[in-house]
C-alpha cells in the first residue's frame, strides 16, 4: 500500500532526495549545531562533496562499502552523504566495539575502505590485521601518528578535493545502505535497504510528525543506532531542519544543558533516559517548554513513565515501533492523540497483523507475533538463507515480536517471542510483569528474567530499583508481589524479587537481561 508522495522517480539518490532537496531556499539555514559552531547546508554539502571526491580518489566505487567508525560531528554527516551520493554504501560501526567485534563485522561487510576517528585506530589497526579488507583506513582527526601501509589521512586529502560533485545517477531499487538487526551479543545481522525504502519510510513517518525547517532536534542516542541518525540528519534534511550533535557520552545533566542552550523542538529519547532525566530533575527547575515532541523507541515505554514525563514536562511522549528489517518506524502514535503504554497503529503505506505460529490472525485483545509490511522492507539478511526465509516472506515481515491490538487499532508490546516464560503451565511475558511494576508509585525502575528452580522449573524474578531514599525490604517484596496480583492474572506475579541499586545495560543503552540471567546462574 503506497502513498501517492511515495511514487519516485526511476532514478533515485537518497542523498540528493534527503540533503539537496530545496537547497536554493535551504542552503544559509543551519544544519548542524555542533561545539560551538553552526554549519549551514550549504556548508555541510560542500563537506560531503569533498569528502565523496576524496573516496572516489582513494578507488571507491558504485556497491562498495564504506565503513564508519565515527563519533558524532560534521564529519559524520559528511562521510555518510558521501558515501551514499557516490553510489556506494555506508555500513555504521558502533564506537564502542573491541578488536574482535571489529574484526567479525570486517571480515562479514568486506569493506573497501573504513573511515574512523583517529582515536580508535590502536582497536582497528588490531581488527584489520586479521581481515581481507579494507584496502584502505581512512583517519579523520588532530594528532595524526605515524602513519602505516593502507593508513590515509583523510583530512588532509579533503582539503585538496574539489567541493563540487555530481551525484551517481542510482537506480530507486539499488542498494543504499546495509542496515543492521540485533548485535547486542555477537555477530549483527545484515540487511540491505534500497533507496527507494528510505524515501518511503520518510513519506510515511513524516506525515505523522511533520518536520518543518524551523525544528532543531536533539538526539540522544548517537548516531551510529539508526534511531538516533535517521531522526536527527536523514528525515529533518529534507525540510531543513537542524540538528544539535555533540561527541560525548549522553547524561541527563548534559541533555539538560543542550535544551537549555539550544531549545530544540524535537527530542528523540529513550525510555531508560526519560527515567533518568525525572530523577535528576527531582527537586530542579528545568524548562522543557520548548519541546513540542518528545520521542521514543528501543523499549517498552510503560503508561507509568509517559504520564510522569508529560506531568513534569508538559512534553507529549510519542512512541512507535521500529525495525531494522523495516528501516525505520512503521507504527508510531499520533502527537494529540496518545494512547500512554501503546505503541500507536501503522504508519501510512504500511499493514500489520497479529497472527497466530500457524500464521493465522488473531483477533483483537490476543497476543502474537507482530507481522508486517511497506515499502521499506529490506531485501533479506546478507549470507543468511534460512533466516531470510522465515523472516522475509513474500510482502510480509515476520518479527519475533509479541503484540496485542486493541478494538481501535492501537498496538501493545508485550516482549520478544523467544523471552516468553511458561511458569506453573502459563506462558508469561517479562515485559508485561515490568510495565506493572512500573506503575508502583516506589519502583524506578525494573527487569524481570526467567531463573530455575532446584527442580529445573521456571520462575519470574523481578530486579527492582526503588526510588531514592527508599529501602527494600521483605515487606516491599510482598508489597510488589501483591500489587502485581490485583493488576494482572494471579499466576502472573515476580516469583521472586531482589532489590538493587541499578540495572546492568547493555553498550546500546537497553537493559542487560543476559547479565542478569547469567548472574543467577554463577
Amino acid at each position: 500500500m503506497e502513498t501517492e508522495e511515495t511514487h519516485v522517480e526511476e532514478q533515485l539518490n537518497v542523498a540528493s532526495y534527503f540533503l539537496e532537496h530545496n537547497m536554493e531556499a535551504k542552503g544559509q539555514r543551519v544544519a548542524i549545531y555542533y561545539d560551538n559552531l553552526e554549519y549551514t547546508y550549504k556548508d555541510v554539502l560542500l563537506l560531503t562533496n569533498q569528502m565523496g571526491n576524496a573516496l572516489k580518489s582513494l578507488g571507491v566505487e558504485p556497491e562498495n562499502r564504506v565503513y564508519m567508525v565515527l563519533s558524532d560531528s560534521p564529519e559524520f554527516v559528511a562521510c555518510y552523504y558521501a558515501a551514499l551520493k557516490i553510489g556506494a554504501i555506508p555500513s555504521i560501526g558502533y564506537t564502542f566495539f573491541s578488536p574482535k567485534d571489529y574484526q567479525l563485522e570486517l571480515n562479514n561487510i568486506r569493506p573497501k575502505v573504513v573511515v574512523a576517528n583517529v582515536e580508535f585506530i590502536d582497536r582497528l589497526r588490531d581488527a584489520i590485521r586479521h581481515c581481507r579488507y579494507p584496502k584502505n583506513l581512512l583517519l579523520i582527526g588532530n594528532s595524526m601518528p605515524t602513519l602505516q601501509k593502507g593508513e590515509v589521512d583523510l583530512s588532509t586529502r579533503m582539503n585538496r578535493a574539489d567541493d563540487s560533485l555530481e551525484a551517481e545517477p542510482t537506480h530507486k531499487d539499488d542498494i543504499a545502505i546495509w542496515g543492521f538487526s540485533g548485535g547486542t551479543t555477537g555477530l549483527r545481522k545484515i540487511i540491505p535497504h534500497r533507496h527507494y525504502s528510505l524515501a518511503f519510510a520518510y513519506e510515511a513517518y513524516n506525515k505523522i510528525v511533520r518536520y518543518t525547517e524551523e525544528d532543531i532536534i536533539l538526539p540522544v542516542p548517537k548516531l551510529f543506532f539508526g534511531y538516533g541518525r535517521t531522526g536527527s540528519i536523514l528525515y529533518p534534511f529534507r525540510v531543513g531542519a537542524a540538528a544539535v550533535l555533540f561527541q560525548e557520552r549522553s547524561t541527563p545533566e548534559r541533555i539538560f544543558d543542550f535544551i537549555e542552550k539550544y531549545r530544540p523542538s524535537i527530542l528523540i529519547n529513550t525510555p531508560t533516559m526519560i527515567r533518568k532525566m525525572l530523577e535528576v530533575a527531582k527537586g530542579r527547575d528545568f524548562d522543557l517548554s520548548c519541546l513540542r515532541l518528545t520521542m521514543s523507541a528501543g523499549e517498552a515505554l510503560s503508561a507509568q513513565l509517559y504520564h510522569e514525563w508529560v506531568n513534569r514536562f508538559g512534553s507529549e511522549i510519542v512512541d512507535g515501533v521500529g525495525s531494522g528489517e523495516l528501516f525505520y518506524n512503521f507504527t508510531l502514535n499520533i502527537p494529540g492523540k496518545v494512547v500512554p503504554g501503546s505503541v500507536g497503529k501503522p504508519l501510512p503505506g504500511y499493514e500489520v497483523k497479529i497472527v497466530d505460529d500457524e500464521g493465522h490472525e488473531l483477533p483483537d485483545g490476543e497476543v502474537g507475533v507482530l507481522i508486517a509490511k511497506g515499502g521499506s522492507a529490506g531485501t533479506h539478511y546478507l549470507r543468511n538463507y534460512e533466516k531470510t526465509k522465515k523472516t522475509f516472506r513474500g510482502e510480509w515481515v515476520y518479527t519475533e515480536d509479541l503484540f496485542s491490538k486493541d478494538r481501535n487499532g492501537y498496538l501493545f508490546f508485550f516482549g520478544r517471542r523467544d523471552d516468553l516464560l511458561k511458569v506453573s503451565g502459563y506462558f508469561v511475558s517479562p515485559t508485561e510483569i515490568e510495565a506493572c511494576l512500573g506503575t508502583h508509585p516506589d519502583v524506578a525502575l525494573c527487569a524481570v528474567v526467567g531463573v530455575r528452580d532446584e527442580d529445573g522449573l521456571d520462575k519470574t524474578k523481578a530486579f527492582v530499583v526503588l526510588r531514592k531514599g527508599l529501602t527494600g525490604s521483605e515487606a516491599m517484596a510482598d508489597e510488589l508481589k501483591i500489587y502485581t496480583k490485583e493488576k494482572l492474572s494471579p499466576h502472573k506475579y515476580p516469583r521472586i524479587i531482589e532489590f538493587v541499586s541499578d540495572l546492568p545495560m547493555t553498550r546500546t543503552g537497553k537493559v542487560d537481561r543476559r547479565k542478569l540471567k547469567n548472574q543467577e546462574k554463577g
